[in-house]
């Protein structure tokens, strides 16, 4: 083990590097997207927001994830196995989670009221940020929690 702050500065560095990753990984799908439908600058600017911030959440589960069991051995051992289930399974349970969340507010009819409150577009845009959001407060609490565990004496 090194430092206490060894372990914060290396899943930051790790997290630094997916960012950048997903940025450039993110070019490709819009570039695509735009001049195939032809998108205008607002639809790119939100189309790229909302893709960053889920591959982002996405990334920080997965770092969180590998953090708080690493694995050392090959590809078959069971931790890495269990590690690559969670870290693709949980983003897309936390977008699911909004569309059950929809559905909830919809059955007791508070969908209605959030649209009166809010506005159609409102309630649209607070519909659409929900999923990226939730995937990104996992992420946070599996990378806090990651650090804890590998700071942490064994």
């Amino acid at each position: 083990q090194g430092t206490p702050n060894g372990a914060s500065k290396f899943v930051k560095a790790r997290l630094a590097m997916a960012v950048i990753a997903d940025m450039i990984l993110m070019t490709i799908p819009i570039s695509l997207m735009t001049f195939l439908a032809g998108l205008t600058a607002v639809e790119v600017l939100c189309l790229a927001g909302f893709g960053l911030l889920i591959a982002v959440g996405s990334s920080m589960i997965a770092i969180g994830v590998t953090a708080k069991n690493p694995d050392y051995e090959d590809t078959k051992s069971p931790a890495h196995q269990t590690n690559q289930m969670t870290a693709m399974m949980l983003p897309m349970v936390c977008i699911m989670a909004s569309v059950f969340i929809l559905i909830a507010l919809s059955i007791l009819d508070l969908d209605v009221l959030i649209e009166n409150a809010l506005s159609p577009l409102g309630f649209e845009l607070l519909f659409s940020l929900s999923g990226p959001f939730i995937i990104l407060l996992v992420g946070v609490a599996y990378v806090s929690s990651g650090i804890k565990s590998l700071s942490s004496p064994e």
